[in-house]
């Protein structure tokens, strides 16, 4: 969690293959985070009620939409996996990124990453995307 607060654009583990390896250089290229499963379950732990989530004010929906941001999704994938229509995604996508201070969904992702208080995160060694 220090690495994402100090501006990490991943956290990847060995063994690693250069597929892996690629797709997380062109996600970080992206402005995307690459963290591998281990990380991400930190992070979004960090979204329960003692941790980020509370700290920027998030709503339970809000939380959701954001785990899907983490995940690049589109609006529509938001969308459907929510059960809301891409009008609401929208919404609160604008109220996140008020709360966190961003401009765009990257911006919205490393101001959580940067922000998030510290969390122990489950062994997982998979990619996340």
């Amino acid at each position: 969690m220090d690495a994402a607060r100090a501006g990490a654009r991943g956290f990847l583990l060995k063994p690693l293959t250069a597929r892996d390896l690629l797709r997380a250089l062109n996600r970080a290229v992206n402005g995307w985070p690459a963290f591998f499963r281990q990380a991400q379950a930190a992070l979004l732990t960090a979204l329960g009620p003692r941790g980020a989530s509370s700290q920027f004010g998030l709503t339970a929906r809000e939380e959701a939409v954001l785990r899907h941001l983490f995940q690049s999704r589109s609006d529509k994938e938001i969308s459907s996996d929510l059960g809301i229509g891409v009008g609401s995604v929208r919404a609160h996508l604008a109220r996140i990124y008020k709360k966190l201070s961003a401009h765009n969904r990257q911006q919205a992702v490393t101001n959580f990453l940067r922000q998030s208080p510290p969390d122990d995160a489950p062994d997982d060694e998979t990619l996340c995307e």
